[in-house]
């Protein structure tokens, strides 16, 4: 479990890096929803689940993943206002 300096120190770096403004309330609301959460978590881990055995039957049933065109290339070129070398054409939009 984090202390709570640490955690103070953690909602200031995460607000620095988002762009945040809080005043004092503010960061010592998030310090605690924090603290709440991270309480919470350490109860989870705390349940004992060797009886509950992991089914993974509904992973192994998935579809295999694959790349492909979707077979209407041609039909979506011809949707397109500009197209060039097979491929449509956006106007410009980072300089």
């Amino acid at each position: 479990m984090q202390n709570k300096n640490h955690i103070k120190e953690s909602v200031k770096d995460a607000c620095k890096l988002a762009k945040l403004e809080l005043n004092k309330d503010e960061i010592e609301n998030v310090e605690r929803s924090l603290h709440s959460i991270l309480d919470w978590i350490a109860q989870i881990e705390e349940v004992q689940c060797d009886f509950c055995p992991i089914d993974d039957t509904p992973l192994r049933s998935l579809r295999e993943d694959f790349v492909n065109d979707g077979g209407i290339r041609d039909e979506i070129l011809s949707t397109a206002p500009a197209k060039r070398y097979g491929y449509i054409v956006l106007p410009k939009v980072i300089e």
